[in-house]
């Protein structure tokens, strides 16, 4: 299977991408395709609101000229999208915030129904449940199962806490392997769906 992944770190090679990458290995490991998009590497503009991309269900039918039209068609011919990015108040950063923001022009469209997606979110704190708000975020807007904007099947939010502390690597990798496991279970109950 074919999956992309969206590293939304402003650094390629902090904790978010160390951890991201574990997951990535693991994917690979088992015989996937893994295709990493770096957001500090693509031009994504905010989006305008100007509701054009509401008038085509076939695509995602944003006007804007920028990296929009490439990653879309991406996302689109995936399995599977994997989104990671450092907690940054509460919330994502701000380089991947515009392309989570121009996902609107694939809202409430059949163009990644039925695909799998995860979110990976690595924070510095030890705060409980620091990350609570962005997985409601998440599932509202991905799960199939909860809002139902972009039809996905959620596998699920993952959150890499501590990552300032000393044996955050230890942590990142258990947290990479439930990833994967998670992903091996749900690409099995879509292969037990499809052969049936």
């Amino acid at each position: 299977m074919k999956f992309i992944t969206i590293m939304g770190s402003p650094k390629k090679n902090g904790k978010t991408a160390f951890t991201l990458s574990l997951f990535e290995d693991h994917m690979r490991k088992a015989g996937h395709e893994i295709e990493r998009i770096n957001a500090i590497d693509i031009n994504i503009n905010n989006c305008q609101e100007c509701y054009a991309c509401r008038r085509k269900s076939s695509e995602h039918g944003c006007p804007q000229k920028d990296d929009w039209d490439m990653l879309s068609k991406k996302l689109i011919a995936a399995d599977g999208v994997i989104y990671a990015t450092p907690l940054f108040c509460y919330g994502m950063s701000g380089q991947i915030k515009p392309i989570m923001d121009r996902h609107f022009s694939l809202m409430n469209k059949d163009l990644l129904k039925g695909k799998l997606s995860a979110e990976l979110v690595t924070c510095g704190g030890e705060e409980a449940n620091n990350a609570d708000c962005i997985q409601t975020i998440f599932r509202r807007a991905f799960d199939i199962n909860k809002g139902n904007k972009f039809k996905t099947t959620v596998v699920g939010t993952y959150v890499a806490e501590s990552s300032v502390k000393p044996d955050f690597e230890k942590r990142a990798e258990v947290v990479a392997e439930k990833m994967f496991n998670d992903f091996n279970c749900a690409i099995g109950r879509l292969w037990n769906l499809i052969t049936q």
